[in-house]
C-alpha cells in the first residue's frame, strides 16, 4: 500500500497553519495549540458553535501516529542517527499533512451539507478543563459506555 503524502515537503508549521485557516473558515474560535516537550505542536484545540451552544474539540497528530509512519517508510532498515531524524521528521510532516487532508475533505462535506459537524468530530469533543477527549474517555473505559445499555 502507498502512503499518501508520502513525500511530502510542506513543513509542519504550514500543515498546522493550513489546518488553523480550514477552521477559522469553518467558524471555529478559540483556536490554541499545545506542544509536547520537544516543544513540536501535537495538537490543536478550537471552539464551534453547535446548537447555539460552544463546544469544545481536540485534533491531536497523535491521531496519525507518527511512530507508526516511521515505521512503515523506514521498513525496519537500520539508520544511523542522521537517517533516523530525517526519517522521523519527514513521518512528523506526512501525519500533519494527513490531518490537513482529512480535516479539508470533512469541512468540504460539511459545507456541502452532506454530514453535521458534531458527527464528523464527535470523538474529539473535550472537556476544556482536562483536555480529554470523548474517544480517550471511552477508550479508557474500555468502551463499557458504548455496551452499558445493551439488550442481553
Amino acid at each position: 500500500m502507498n502512503i499518501k503524502n508520502y513525500s511530502t515537503t510542506v513543513p509542519i508549521e504550514k500543515s498546522v497553519q493550513n489546518i488553523e485557516k480550514l477552521l477559522v473558515e469553518a467558524g471555529a474560535v478559540n483556536i490554541s495549540k499545545a506542544y509536547n516537550e520537544s516543544r513540536d505542536v501535537e495538537a490543536l484545540t478550537f471552539q464551534l458553535m453547535i446548537e447555539q451552544k460552544p463546544v469544545f474539540f481536540k485534533l491531536e497528530v497523535t491521531k496519525y501516529n507518527a511512530n507508526a509512519i516511521f515505521n512503515i517508510i523506514t521498513k525496519g532498515r537500520r539508520l544511523n542517527k542522521a537517517q533516523f531524524e530525517s526519517n522521523f521528521a519527514q513521518a512528523k510532516r506526512i501525519a500533519w499533512k494527513l490531518l490537513h487532508e482529512e480535516l479539508h475533505i470533512q469541512l468540504t462535506r460539511i459545507h456541502l451539507q452532506q454530514v453535521e459537524a458534531l458527527r464528523i468530530f464527535l470523538p474529539y469533543v473535550c472537556d476544556p478543563m482536562t483536555g480529554v477527549t470523548l474517544y480517550q474517555k471511552l477508550k479508557e473505559g474500555s468502551f463499557k459506555l458504548l455496551t452499558e445499555g445493551e439488550v442481553r
